[in-house]
């Protein structure tokens, strides 16, 4: 992911509004901190689901919004099958 296609896909949440379902996205390269290596699942009470690393189990972890967390989004179905489709 790009941080603007983040940024288009659903109306950013600031982290006091999270409500489960929210994406929550990261970024981890300081060689380009606009680019997103990381996305996880809000599910509410401070947890998150994630896949750590390609070929590693999905877990259950707290949210980190430490200096890798670049926001969250609310999705919305309709704008992201928008951008979707007009990103190929």
């Amino acid at each position: 992911f790009r941080r603007v296609l983040f940024r288009s896909t659903g109306p950013a949440v600031p982290v006091k509004d999270l409500q489960p379902g929210d994406l929550l996205f990261y970024h981890f390269d300081p060689t380009a901190p606009g680019y997103i290596s990381h996305v996880a699942i809000y599910l509410g009470d401070g947890k998150m689901e994630q896949a750590p690393e390609p070929g590693e189990d999905v877990e259950i972890v707290p949210v980190d919004l430490g200096s890798g967390f670049a926001g969250a989004i609310e999705v919305s179905p309709s704008v992201a099958a928008q951008v979707a489709a007009t990103s190929v």
